[in-house]
């Protein structure tokens, strides 16, 4: 038994290929050496359990791959997010750091308390991963706030996590393409 989630091209967000939240449960059998595929059905790959119907047409090893494949897809999932986190953290934090210039203060005593130990944390992991803090920073840069403003949040959900991550990479190409068009204004001029 294999699993394969379906994709398409999500056009409202620039064309790219995104995964759907369905999944084919496909059943294979040998017949004169030639493998022929057959569809059982199609599940939500984000529910936690196999609907009755589906889960009665499939045997015991079936449901176990299922299971597997379940385990391996949020792992993924789960590694995907955290990079994305991990590589949303400067931009995000330069975002809070634009807001307070803007005189935007969202902070009240618990929030940052909050944010002081987040970055506590994340000053403590990266030393231990051997990154230690630098003597002097580099140089504030002019463009300090380069995201989307939609906060990491909201990546809470499939269907938003899902939908962050299609805007984000929007985005972030659209960001590309004007820094590129800008450079191209400068050396023409």
């Amino acid at each position: 038994m294999r699993f394969k989630t379906n994709t398409y091209i999500n056009k409202s967000a620039g064309g790219i290929r995104v995964q759907g939240n369905t999944a084919l449960c496909i059943r294979y059998h040998f017949i004169d050496g030639k493998r022929l595929d057959e569809v059982i059905g199609v599940i939500d790959r984000w529910a936690d359990e196999l609907p009755e119907e589906i889960k009665s047409l499939m045997t015991e090893k079936e449901i176990d791959d299922w299971k597997r494949w379940k385990d391996r897809q949020e792992g993924r999932f789960r590694e995907a997010q955290l990079k994305s986190a991990s590589e949303a953290v400067v931009k995000i934090m330069m975002g809070a750091a634009q807001a307070h210039l803007e005189g935007i203060h969202p902070f009240n005593a618990e929030r940052a308390a909050q944010t002081w130990s987040a970055i506590n944390k994340l000053a403590i992991l990266l030393e231990s991963s051997g990154f230690p803090m630098p003597e002097k920073f580099g140089p504030v840069t002019e463009d300090i706030n380069p995201y989307p403003a939609i906060p990491l949040s909201v990546m809470v959900g499939g269907g938003l996590e899902r939908e962050y991550k299609t805007l984000a990479d929007r985005y972030e190409r659209l960001r590309k393409e004007a820094v590129k068009l800008r450079k191209e204004l400068k050396t023409n001029t």
